[in-house]
């Protein structure tokens, strides 16, 4: 008689079924929890890199911490997350998605249908408006990474890559190292610049255009789709398909804009664009031989708006404070951490100006303000305008300190970051050349700062090379 084969059970409760997914990092198994009677699945890295790489290992669990922050029902939930050396190492428990993978259905001759492809892309917007709001930036939207549940509900997977603006969560990369997928990737990620909600929409812009043409937009080896992505512009959508609306075909080319600044302002606005050429009414959208969509809605824009702020924020009147100093920038600080970049800015700017008013006294606390303000503009996309802030409080920082006092070198360093994030490339080089030789007389040449500015230099140049 056979002797039976035993099964196979982590965390003395969930049993493991049958392979789902298989990637780089680890496996996805379809699981059974005995102790809540559901089915689940379970996320695990491999064996073999959770032993070799320590940075791998780190960027799974930090994957389980960002994933366990959203909250819309276009993301999978998060049920557990465990730390088993003696079994199977790390692994996340997550919410199992009945559906069917865009992967099964992307590459479609001539096209999905129009209406379809939109309604999709309405209910992807509703899922990054979330994560925007809370400043998650998913960093690999694709196929492979979205699902059409059963419901008639799209779900977003796989936030093993996604960054956050908390620094304890989003170093999760070495330096110099790229990660995403090429034929969806945007040129800043390419770059290792700045990674903002932008970065998701170029991304948004590539699968649209995929499932409206039936290619993506650019297709090769991966230096040649990096060269792609970064220099060149692919055909216009209508060209190609000449019953695309000329609204919509406008709307694929600004998210496939090479700036982020020149993309939508958001997921939010992008959704309603895309409304308008998706099905109205309620129920399913339904097309033989794809999965059957509900018909999308939009979230209504929370009080803080999508994260995303035109001209100079405001702040509205409020009475006088009686909180110290040191309190109020830890606000504008938390606001920051939790995504409410805009508010940030503003909490700044109004602390700046009453400290201003204040004398002389107060004038270095003023400009750590401002200082402040600026970096936040970054994650806003407002790179011009944080820029010329910065040049103008550098100038004013160096009438009173020398070029190595701490405050200046991290201001020249952000200035040289955003003149090559401009592709001011030369003037990014004279910076960031002068910055590194005071880094390296100041700090050391092993310095973290010194070996960050040495890596940005090699890649100015090899741009400069390549332009």
């Amino acid at each position: 008689m056979a002797r039976a084969v035993p099964k196979r059970v982590i965390g003395q409760r969930y049993e493991i079924r049958e392979p789902i997914k298989s990637g780089g990092m680890g496996h996805v198994w379809r699981a059974h929890d005995a102790v809540l009677g559901r089915d689940v699945a379970i996320k695990m890295i491999r064996k073999s890199l959770a032993g070799d790489s320590e940075e791998l290992a780190q960027r799974f669990r930090n994957e389980a911490l960002i994933h366990a922050r959203l909250t819309h029902s276009g993301i999978p939930k998060v049920y557990d997350a465990l730390l088993d050396a003696a079994a199977d190492g790390l692994y996340i428990v997550m919410e199992l998605v009945q559906g069917k993978s865009l992967a099964d259905i992307k590459n479609v001759s001539g096209g999905l249908p129009i209406h379809w492809t939109a309604c999709l892309g309405v209910h992807l917007c509703a899922i990054l408006h979330h994560a925007h709001e809370i400043s998650v930036v998913h960093r690999d939207i694709k196929p492979d990474n979205i699902m059409v549940a059963v419901d008639g509900t799209v779900r977003l997977l796989d936030f093993g890559i996604a960054v956050t603006p908390d620094p304890s969560l989003s170093r999760l990369t070495s330096a110099g190292k790229v990660v995403g997928t090429y034929v969806y990737m945007a040129p800043e990620q390419i770059e290792e610049s700045n990674i903002t909600p932008s970065t998701d929409l170029y991304s948004l812009g590539v699968l649209l255009y995929q499932l409206l043409i039936g290619k993506p937009p650019f297709e090769g080896s991966t230096g040649q789709l990096m060269r792609k992505h970064l220099f060149s512009s692919p055909a216009t959508p209508r060209s190609l398909r000449p019953e695309i609306d000329s609204q919509l075909d406008e709307l694929v080319m600004r998210l496939l804009a090479k700036k982020p600044s020149e993309r939508p302002e958001g997921a939010l606005e992008v959704g309603r664009r895309l409304l308008s050429h998706a099905p109205s009414g309620s129920g399913y959208l339904s097309v033989p031989g794809l999965p059957e969509l509900v018909h999308p809605t939009l979230p209504v824009p929370s009080a803080r708006g999508n994260g995303k702020l035109t001209g100079n924020p405001r702040p509205e009147h409020r009475p006088a404070r009686s909180i110290s100093v040191s309190d109020r920038i830890a606000e504008a600080m938390q606001l920051f951490a939790n995504g409410r970049v805009s508010e940030a800015v503003a909490s700044y700017q109004e602390l700046a100006e009453e400290l201003g008013k204040s004398g002389p006294e107060r004038a270095v606390e003023a400009q750590k303000c401002r200082i402040r303000a600026a970096i936040c503009r970054i994650k806003l996309n407002q790179e011009q305008q944080a820029l010329e802030e910065l040049q103008i409080e550098l100038t004013e920082l160096l009438r009173i300190h020398p070029a190595t006092h701490p405050q200046v070198l991290e201001v020249r360093k952000y200035i040289g970051f955003l003149l090559r994030f401009l592709r001011r490339f030369s003037e990014a080089a004279g910076v960031l050349a002068d910055l590194h030789g005071d880094l390296v007389q100041a700090r050391g040449s092993a310095s973290d700062d010194a070996v960050a500015v040495r890596n940005e230099l090699v890649r100015i140049r090899r741009q400069m090379q390549d332009s």
